[in-house]
């Protein structure tokens, strides 16, 4: 690294840990409790008796959640602990709830996906026959979903569910189920009076081809929309995105790559999709060749790019990042949050707890602070500092997040070397 680069990093470090607040309650303790830098000292059998108490209390934030889908989720992630710590009929017995509070979610894609991830806790747990009747739920609730196009695209969400369960005879009577209403999908252009509705019914048709893997009829699709470029630039582009969400990039930048440059909603949409997959395989520098073709999703790609950074260690890139923002003024304070969030969980990775409590003080108020400070505590707590990580969780005032930070705590208490409950048991 240069110089001239090297003194601007160390300017903006500076200056975005200048003027900290002092009295930030949720991180208090933790300054003060345990060594800021470096591996903790305290051992994870000495935790083993706060288990119960920790898990009690993530219950008890996780009541208080009004929102269906996050206290779902809440539960869900109290339930893996509890199956490590407690037991498997433990477990079941907060994930039956769970699936009733699932069945509460007013928006039916909402509603299946909660059940799904409920279904995949339960298998996780080794709970195969609830998963199952959870999973059977799922479909039932796509009965509810009057549009086409999203009642197949909900059934293909389930019966992939069923058949990473080993559910062969579910999924097949699902798959049937999506083959009837794919049909109807597919006659669904055909019934429309006037060409702008063919046209659109065409796209969605596209759309959801490609979101169930059948790419070949996608494609057939978009040649059906003729003369109507901005439509098939829309069904290659949801073709890239179906193959860049399962990992296949090379064929996302393919189809990508056939869309008319004046087409830039539809390019945007492809790459910004391909940039997400490139990042979610770890691949960082081919992210951000991707970002050169980005325009309207620049900001949120860059951002992402640099949550990436944050969570791979690399502090030096995140700050980087935060010096050419390369955005326009309206989202910069937003950006730059999502830069200290990222810089907090850089030095966590390194166990520089002291300075990422410094950067988590300048989240204070922000949309991040909670998600951050989470983040934080989970790097904490697996580096084996538990007694900060504990206090700081306590402290959280944003429910769902405190119920996240202590299952990470309880996990990593039970993963380094103590024996469980379940483990015992299996």
């Amino acid at each position: 690294m240069n110089s001239t680069k090297y003194f601007g990093l160390k300017v903006i470090k500076s200056s975005l840990l200048a003027g900290l607040i002092v009295n930030f309650a949720c991180v208090v303790e933790a300054q003060s409790i345990g060594p800021s830098r470096g591996k903790a000292k305290n051992s994870a059998a000495s935790f083993q008796a706060s288990i119960p108490a920790l898990i009690k209390e993530a219950q008890a934030s996780a009541e208080t959640i009004t929102d269906y889908a996050l206290r779902t989720d809440a539960y869900c992630l109290i339930s893996n602990s509890k199956a490590k710590c407690e037991g498997l009929a433990a477990a079941e017995q907060l994930l039956s709830r769970a699936t009733n509070i699932a069945q509460k979610i007013s928006d039916s894609h909402v509603r299946i996906g909660a059940l799904i991830n409920v279904s995949v806790t339960q298998r996780q747990i080794g709970d195969r026959s609830d998963s199952r009747r959870t999973l059977s739920l799922a479909v039932g609730c796509t009965e509810q979903i009057s549009n086409v196009n999203e009642r197949v695209k909900n059934l293909y969400d389930v019966e992939t569910a069923q058949l990473k369960a080993g559910l062969s005879s579910d999924s097949a009577l699902t798959a049937r189920q999506i083959s009837d209403w794919m049909a109807k999908a597919v006659d669904a252009p055909e019934t429309e009076k006037n060409l702008g509705a063919q046209q659109k019914a065409l796209i969605q048709l596209g759309e959801t081809q490609a979101y169930c893997g059948d790419y070949q009829g996608a494609q057939k699709t978009a040649k059906k929309l003729g003369d109507y470029e901005y439509g098939n630039a829309m069904v290659m582009s949801d073709i890239a995105v179906a193959y860049a969400d399962r990992g296949n990039i090379v064929d996302a930048e393919t189809s990508a790559d056939r869309i008319d440059s004046i087409f830039s909603d539809a390019i945007d949409k492809a790459y910004y999709h391909i940039l997400r997959g490139q990042l979610k395989s770890g691949d960082i520098s081919s992210a951000e060749s991707t970002l050169e073709k980005l325009n309207s999703s620049k900001y949120s790609s860059k951002r992402d790019i640099m949550v990436s950074k944050g969570e791979s260690g690399d502090l030096d890139g995140v700050l980087t990042l935060m010096l050419n923002p390369a955005t326009n003024n309206y989202y910069l304070p937003n950006y730059d949050n999502f830069g200290r969030m990222s810089c907090a969980v850089a030095e966590a990775k390194a166990h520089h707890f002291g300075e990422a409590i410094q950067f988590l003080q300048k989240l204070r108020g922000s949309g991040l602070e909670s998600e951050a400070t989470a983040k934080v505590i989970g790097l904490r707590a697996k580096a084996g500092d538990f007694q900060p990580a504990i206090g700081t969780a306590r402290h959280m005032a944003n429910a769902y997040w405190k119920v996240v930070a202590l299952t990470q705590i309880v996990d990593a208490i039970a993963d380094q070397g103590v024996p469980s409950r379940a483990r015992g048991a299996a």
